[in-house]
C-alpha cells in the first residue's frame, strides 16, 4: 500500500527526546514514592479507617491494610499508563511514521487508566468512601475476568483477582459495606459510591481536567482502539498520478499523531499529580512538570 506523510525523521527525533526526558522524570519520581507523607490527606485517611470496627463479630479493627490498598491500586494503574506511552515512545523509533491507530489505541488505553485514578484519588470524598470505591473497582474488575473465563469455559485462575465472592465476603462481610445488588446480583453501588462506565468515566476526567473537547477526542480515540471504518479510512487520501489516475494513499499525519501522543502524555502527567497531591508529594514534582509542559506545547499544536 503506498503510503504519504508531512512527518520527517528530524521531527520524530525531538519527539523521542521529549518523550525520554519526560519519563525518566517520572520514573526518579514514582520508583519508592509511594509512601504517603505524615498528614497529607492518604495517611489521615489510613489512620482514620484503620480504627474502624470490623463487621465480622470478631472485636477487631480494619487495620491500615484496606485503605493503603487504594495506593497500590493507583500505583498499578500509573506504572500501565507508563507502559503505555513507553509503548508510543518505541513506536516513534521504528521503521518509518508510527501508525496513528496504533498510537490512538495506547493513548485511549492511558486515558482510561488515568480517568480511573482520578475517580479512586478524589481528595473530595473521606477515607471509607475511597476504600468503597476500590471495592466497586475491583469488582467490576473481576466480573469482567469471570465473564470471560466463563465464555471460554474455564476456570478463573486465582492469583489473577480476587473472585467476586471473595470481595463480597472481605468488603461486605467483614468490612461491614453496605451494597446494593440487583436481584441477579449485579452490582449498583456501596456506601452510594457507584462506579461510572468506561465513557462516562472518562468524559468526566477530561472535564475535570480542563479539556476543550470531552467527547470528540475519546470517540476519536476509540475510532482506532475498535478499527471502526470511519476512523481507518481518516488515515487515506486521494492522490491523482501523472497518468490521472486516482490512488489511495495511507496518509501519516503530524496532526493526527500529535492527538494520541498529547493525550498519553497528558493522562500520564495529570495520574502522578493526582495520586502525589493526596499522598502529600506533590513537592517532588516539579521536574515533572519541567517536562511535561514542552510535551503538551508540541502536541496541542495543530
Amino acid at each position: 500500500m503506498p503510503s504519504e506523510t508531512d512527518i520527517d525523521p528530524s521531527t520524530l527525533t525531538s519527539w523521542v527526546e521529549l518523550f525520554d526526558e519526560f519519563l525518566d522524570a517520572v520514573a526518579r519520581r514514582i520508583d519508592g514514592g509511594w509512601t504517603p507523607a505524615l498528614w497529607s490527606q492518604a495517611e489521615t485517611e489510613i489512620r482514620e479507617t484503620a480504627k474502624l470496627p470490623r463487621a465480622d463479630g470478631s472485636g477487631d479493627r480494619w487495620g491500615r491494610d484496606p485503605a493503603n490498598r487504594v495506593y497500590a491500586v493507583a500505583e498499578v494503574l500509573c506504572h500501565a499508563i507508563i507502559d503505555h506511552v513507553r509503548s508510543l515512545r518505541t513506536l516513534m523509533t521504528a521503521a518509518g511514521p508510527p501508525a496513528p491507530t496504533a498510537v490512538d489505541a495506547l493513548a485511549r488505553g492511558a486515558l482510561e487508566a488515568a480517568s480511573t485514578i482520578w475517580w479512586l484519588t478524589d481528595q473530595s470524598i473521606a477515607g471509607r468512601a475511597r476504600v468503597a470505591r476500590l471495592y466497586a473497582i475491583c469488582r467490576a474488575s473481576a466480573m469482567e475476568y469471570e465473564r470471560a473465563f466463563e465464555a471460554m469455559q474455564g476456570s478463573p485462575i486465582g492469583h489473577y483477582g480476587k473472585s467476586i465472592a471473595d470481595l463480597d465476603a472481605h468488603y461486605c462481610g467483614t468490612l461491614g459495606f453496605q451494597t446494593k445488588l440487583t436481584n441477579k446480583g449485579a452490582f449498583i453501588d456501596s456506601e452510594g459510591q457507584k462506579l461510572p462506565g468506561y465513557t462516562n468515566r472518562v468524559k468526566a476526567y477530561l472535564k475535570a481536567m480542563g479539556h476543550p473537547s470531552t467527547t470528540a477526542v475519546y470517540n476519536f480515540l476509540s475510532g482506532s482502539a475498535h478499527a471502526q471504518l470511519w476512523r481507518l479510512e481518516y488515515g487515506y487520501t486521494d492522490l491523482i498520478g501523472p497518468d490521472g489516475t486516482v490512488r489511495s494513499y495511507q496518509y501519516y499525519s503530524q496532526s493526527i499523531l500529535r492527538v494520541g501522543m498529547g493525550v498519553a502524555a497528558e493522562s500520564l502527567a495529570h495520574a502522578v499529580r493526582l495520586c502525589f497531591e493526596i499522598l502529600g508529594r506533590n513537592v517532588d514534582l516539579s521536574d515533572v512538570w519541567r517536562y511535561a509542559m514542552p510535551i503538551n506545547r508540541v502536541f496541542s499544536a495543530q
